[in-house]
């Protein structure tokens, strides 16, 4: 047998890679991946760093729109200085301690006290403004009644007013006349009397009653007096009156019910984080229990400047001066205290200011830099960049929002 020659044109097995071939592969393979997951874990750290600071320039922006919308409503159906009000029916000898300090707005410098925050060198003020912040609506008075003491104030029913209020029987008149609010009742002179509201009702005929407490009494007209309750008060006008105030505080300290889940997690820095929150307060000035809103989250600063009327007297024929002081001005300060029958009579005064400027800033939740920045001379004075996270050696990056507010319900007042 005999084997067939091979052809000369049969092609040679075909050869695989060498072990040296095959580490040269796997070990570039490794350094593309390893290059690969380097560059996917810069940009997810960058991705979460831009989304905080997005985030914390969204709420602050909303938090900074609340405030500015309050602020704008300040001594609206209410007194921009319940001691100087020449339309204020009787005196305030015998009211409430809080009542007597009744004013359109007032700032206190540096407070709360937790707030303070000598790391960045940030003194945040605290601001509480009074009017008609739970309802627009005037009602119309029905009677005004004295009983056992204290004072009842019914409600006519078919206006327009408890239409837009949903109703006698609805939930929101409950919701408008709480306990602890004011109530303004404008008589037939122009002049109007404040109550403190006890409750909120329908009586047996199904008539509304807003009852008052005994102090302060409501003034009735008598021959003699020039102003109060005549006759039933038919045709009066009754409005509720509300305190609300804005300050950054430490919640997490003792978060309301609502906001627990805020603080389950923990981050980095939260141990020093602040909120700029939302609260009422009562007709006695004490804060009304679980009524705290969380308005912007890591808060770290809030100042407020403003414009008055210097030398004005209601003889004068020429415009009065108009004054402004900036942020951090001592002067604010001594135009926005809390009137008192000791107060004394000069020209500044709560009712003189014209309008606010108020600068809010705050923080990303984490920090994210080694290093400060400071602002440049051309940003508006007071503006932060970076804050420095207490404990730590990082810095969080910040906004901050600045906007002026004008006050219309005192922008008329000549007295």
């Amino acid at each position: 047998m005999t084997t067939a020659p091979r052809s000369p044109f049969t092609r040679p097995m075909p050869r695989g890679f060498t072990l040296i071939e095959l580490m040269v592969a796997i070990t570039a393979g490794l350094f593309v991946a390893v290059a690969a997951f380097g560059l996917a874990k810069q940009g997810s750290r960058f991705f979460q760093q831009e989304a905080r600071i997005a985030n914390a320039q969204f709420a602050a922006t909303l938090g900074f729109d609340r405030l500015r919308a309050d602020i704008a409503r300040a001594g609206f159906l209410t007194t921009a200085n319940i001691q100087r009000d020449p339309f204020v029916c009787g005196t305030t000898a015998g009211w409430p301690a809080g009542m007597t300090g009744l004013a359109a707005l007032r700032i206190i410098a540096a407070t709360p006290a937790d707030a303070q925050d000598t790391t960045n060198g940030l003194s945040p003020d605290q601001i509480t403004l009074s009017g008609s912040f739970a309802s627009p609506e005037t009602f119309p008075v029905r009677t005004v009644l004295a009983e056992n003491a204290k004072f009842q104030v019914y409600l006519q029913a078919n206006t327009g007013a408890i239409a837009r209020s949903g109703g006698a029987a609805g939930t929101t008149m409950q919701d408008i006349f709480r306990a602890g609010r004011m109530l303004r009742i404008l008589d037939g002179t122009g002049r109007y009397e404040f109550g403190a509201i006890e409750s909120y009702g329908l009586n047996a005929a199904g008539q509304m009653v807003v009852n008052l407490k005994a102090l302060p009494a409501i003034t009735f007209r008598r021959p003699g007096t020039a102003c109060g309750v005549e006759g039933l008060g038919v045709g009066m006008q009754a409005n509720v009156v509300n305190w609300i105030r804005y300050e950054i505080r430490d919640v997490q300290k003792s978060p309301p019910l609502a906001y627990k889940a805020v603080y389950a997690a923990k981050a980095p820095g939260d141990d020093t984080r602040r909120e700029l929150v939302r609260v009422e307060l009562d007709h006695d000035g004490k804060e009304v229990a679980d009524s705290l809103e969380l308005v912007a989250e890591y808060a770290v600063d809030l100042k407020f400047g403003l414009s008055v009327i210097s030398g004005f007297k209601t003889t004068d024929n020429v415009d009065p001066a108009v004054v402004q002081f900036p942020i951090g001005d001592a002067k604010n300060y001594e135009y926005t205290y809390e009137p008192s029958s000791s107060s004394p009579v000069n020209d500044k005064a709560p009712h003189r200011v014209r309008s606010v400027r108020v600068r809010l800033a705050v923080r990303s939740r984490e920090g994210d830099r080694a290093a400060n920045i400071q602002a440049p001379s051309s940003a508006p004075p007071g503006t932060i960049f970076r804050y420095a996270i207490a404990g730590t050696t990082t810095f969080a990056r910040a906004r901050t929002l600045i906007a002026d507010i004008n006050l219309p319900n005192l922008a008329s007042l000549t007295w």
